[in-house]
Order: structure tokens, then C-alpha cells, then sequence
């Protein structure tokens, strides 16, 4: 009896110790995985700081700047290649609005992302570009003034002269030289000579010319008669390209009026962007000017057949085909317009 009592003992014993070291295993076990839980959550957060951090700099950055960076560009203006040097940014564009007079009559106009008014600047008429209130954010404003930095930089006679904005808490002012009428508004006044339709295209395809040969290429992706404004030179219409530099902007604050939507190219819409989006909208441009109608979608072919100069028509036709790489580049177009001038 005792040697069975005995036996049961070590047995029980046995079981004990070894359920002891069971849960001792477990509660090991357990504590190694709340801590790799607790390194993962660390890690977690650790990586979305980074992801935050990289994010803001890419924000401040933008596309299109290259700080601390000399380089070469080769621009062609007026069939002429001319090399200029990269310059490091500079914010000699911000102005302060106390020297900007806004007048008190009719607007000139209202875009996707602000309203335009006449105004004075140090004594001279000018147009002033009030941005849409309900768009501003933090993240808007940096966008805004990485597109003001662009849009400084560029030079050429047939973009809408640059002169300043505003870069304070209000709501930013875009300031650029007054023009005569916008294009949209001439063609519902009256039709276009054939030579004011070449010098126009003439001077849209130059200016659009130089944008796509900056390095990067600045894509305007808002051609459209809204955008192109004219003055008189003598008898004569020319005309300058508005809103180039401030695509990026456009396309995250656009509000109202999308009138470029009825412009735009089938893969504007796509990640594979490249500068013939601008050459399929110039081809409607040419389009609008030649029949002095709003583009419409899935109506180009019966617009074009509208179009009575078969050279103007053919010079469409090459510009809007479906695959970007069929169309012409802005220097191919420009040699085709000044062959018709």
C-alpha cells in the first residue's frame, strides 16, 4: 500500500513540475511576443514619422525645383537655341499688399481657382488673381507658393508677364500684366483673318515651346482659349499664354468653371503624362479658332470637318491623334505655322 501511495506521489510530482515548466514556457512565450508586439508598434510609429517627415519635404521641395543645383538649359525661342544657366531660388517675387490697389469695378474674369481683377501696382495698371478662399489650406499655400517660385523663373514675350503675389496670412494676391481681351472672349465677338490665326498659334506654340524644353519640362495642362490673352500690335492680334507654372495648383484647387476639361487630352487623366497633353489641346485651340466653337467631347472629328483651310484642318488632325507619340512636338508645329505664314 505504501509503495503504491509511493508511486502516485513521484507521479503527481512529476505532472506538477512539469506544468510548471509548461506555464513557465507560456508566460515566456507570452512576454516574447507582447514585446515584439510592443517593437512593431514603435516601429509602426517610428515609420509613419518618417513617412510624414519625407512627405513635408517633398511639399516644400516640389517638383520642379532643384535648390543648390547648377545646370544648363537649352531653350528654343523663336526657332533659336539659347543656353542659360539654372539660377538658385529666390522669393525677390513676393510683394507686400499694401502696394497692391484693387479697383472696385467688375471682375475681368473667374477661373478654377481664383478671380481676376484690374488693379494698381506701384503706379501701374495690372491684373490681379485673387485665390478662391475656400481653397486655401497650409498644404495649398505651400503648393502655391512653390508654383509662384516656377512661375518667376520663366522668361519668354509670349507668356503673360509674371510681376509678383503675395505671401502673408490673407489670401494670396497673383499679380501679372494687364492684357487687352482674353481669346475666348474675341472669338465670341467676332472671326478671326487667317493671319491672326497664325500669329495667335504662332505665339501660343512658342511659349508652350519654351515650357516643354525646361528641364524638367514645365507641362501647362490648361490650354485653352481662356488662357491665351491678346493685345494689339497694330493692325494686328498677338497673344500670350496665362497660368503656365501653376498646373500642380490648378489641378488640386480647382473649384469652379472646369473649362480645360473639354481641352484636356484622353490620357490627361493617366500617370503617363508627357508634353503632347499641351499639343492635343493646342490642336483644339486651332480648332475653336478656326470654327468659333467650344471644343465637345467625342465631336472633334465633325469639328474638324468644319474647319474650310485644309492646312489648318490637317495641322488638327495631327495634333489630337489618340496616341501621344503620333503627334507632333511644339517645334514641329511652329515650323508647320510659319510654312502657312
Amino acid at each position: 500500500m505504501q509503495k503504491r501511495f509511493d508511486r502516485e506521489w513521484a507521479e503527481f510530482e512529476r505532472r506538477l513540475i512539469e506544468e510548471r515548466a509548461t506555464k513557465s514556457d507560456i508566460e515566456r512565450q507570452l512576454n516574447d511576443s507582447m514585446r515584439l508586439l510592443e517593437e512593431e508598434r514603435i516601429s509602426k510609429i517610428t515609420l509613419q514619422r518618417e513617412l510624414e517627415s519625407l512627405q513635408e519635404r517633398l511639399n516644400r521641395q516640389g517638383q520642379f525645383e532643384q535648390p543648390n543645383q547648377q545646370q544648363e538649359q537649352d531653350i528654343t525661342i523663336h526657332g533659336e537655341t539659347h543656353v542659360t544657366e539654372a539660377q538658385p531660388e529666390s522669393r525677390d517675387w513676393i510683394i507686400s499688399r499694401e502696394e497692391v490697389e484693387l479697383s472696385d469695378g467688375r471682375s475681368l474674369g473667374t477661373g478654377g481657382w481664383g478671380v481676376v481683377k484690374e488693379g494698381k501696382f506701384r503706379g501701374s495698371k495690372v491684373a490681379v488673381k485673387q485665390i478662391h478662399e475656400l481653397i486655401l489650406s497650409p498644404h495649398n499655400r505651400r503648393l502655391f507658393m512653390r508654383e509662384m517660385g516656377i512661375a518667376s523663373r520663366c522668361r519668354h514675350p509670349c507668356l503673360l508677364q509674371f510681376i509678383g503675389a503675395t505671401n502673408d496670412d490673407g489670401i494670396p494676391l497673383f499679380l501679372t500684366e494687364l492684357m487687352d481681351i482674353s481669346l475666348r472672349d474675341l472669338l465670341e465677338k467676332q472671326p478671326l483673318e487667317k493671319a491672326d490665326i497664325v500669329a495667335i498659334a504662332l505665339d501660343v506654340t512658342r511659349a508652350l515651346n519654351y515650357l516643354h524644353l525646361n528641364r524638367p519640362p514645365i507641362i501647362h495642362r490648361d490650354i485653352s482659349s481662356a488662357n491665351v490673352l491678346l493685345w494689339r500690335r497694330d493692325k494686328q492680334w498677338r497673344a500670350k499664354v496665362s497660368d503656365y507654372g501653376t498646373a500642380n495648383f490648378m489641378r488640386q484647387c480647382r473649384t469652379i468653371n472646369p473649362g480645360a476639361v473639354i481641352y484636356s487630352a484622353p490620357e490627361a487623366l493617366s500617370s503617363q503624362q508627357s508634353p503632347k497633353i499641351d499639343v492635343y489641346s493646342f490642336g483644339l485651340l486651332l480648332c475653336e479658332m478656326c470654327i468659333r466653337e467650344l471644343p465637345v467631347p467625342h465631336q472633334t472629328r465633325d469639328q474638324i470637318s468644319l474647319i474650310t483651310d485644309r492646312v489648318f484642318g490637317d495641322l488638327v488632325t495631327s495634333c489630337v491623334r489618340q496616341d501621344p507619340a503620333e503627334r507632333p512636338n511644339m517645334a514641329e508645329v511652329i515650323s508647320e505655322l510659319e510654312e502657312i505664314e
